[in-house]
């Protein structure tokens, strides 16, 4: 009958899991000393603005974001994960920071109000005390404002020029 389940610490790496049917004997040193890379994936991505509702990104592609939309947020997975080990991930935001993340068992990540530039996202798992061997990565681009952008800067150009030129009419009126 159910509710008899039981688990008895034999060592510090056995246990002895009794069931209704049965018992299980589990050796987490031989489960650490499994040969499977665990893949680790990107569920999804949300971007947004400070006024607007979260868009769902499609990871088919390189991201190019608005520079309103600077507030990034990664969900992400581990597939062929063993169920009696745990489960960490350990992130960077290459552009933002420099250096990996602590492990975390937390599945998601937000960057909030990301200046205009390129960014690339990686994270990896890491399952008992073996890590992925690849981290999934997420390459994107937010967009300068329209006061940094292309057209701008000629137009603050042609002002300057247009100013140095009535500039030096005004002073050439004054001889």
């Amino acid at each position: 009958r159910p509710g008899f389940e039981n688990i008895i610490a034999l060592q510090d790496d056995t246990h002895l899991l009794g069931l209704t049917d049965g018992y299980f004997l589990i050796d987490l040193e031989q489960l650490d000393k499994l040969d499977h890379d665990y893949e680790v994936s990107i569920e999804r991505i949300n971007v947004s603005s400070i006024e607007q509702k979260q868009n769902l990104v499609n990871l088919d592609e390189e991201g190019s974001f608005k520079w309103e939309e600077n507030n990034v947020t990664f969900y992400f997975n581990t597939s062929g994960a063993f169920k009696f080990q745990p489960l960490s991930y350990q992130f960077i935001l290459e552009g933002f920071n420099p250096n990996w993340s602590n492990w975390s068992t937390t599945s998601s990540v937000d960057f909030q109000n990301l200046s205009h530039g390129n960014y690339t996202f990686k994270v990896k798992a890491k399952v008992g005390k073996i890590e992925s061997e690849t981290p999934a990565t997420y390459t994107f681009t937010i967009k300068p404002p329209w006061y940094l952008s292309t057209i701008a800067w000629i137009f603050y150009l042609l002002l300057l020029l247009v100013a140095v030129y009535m500039i030096n009419k005004y002073y050439k009126n004054q001889e």
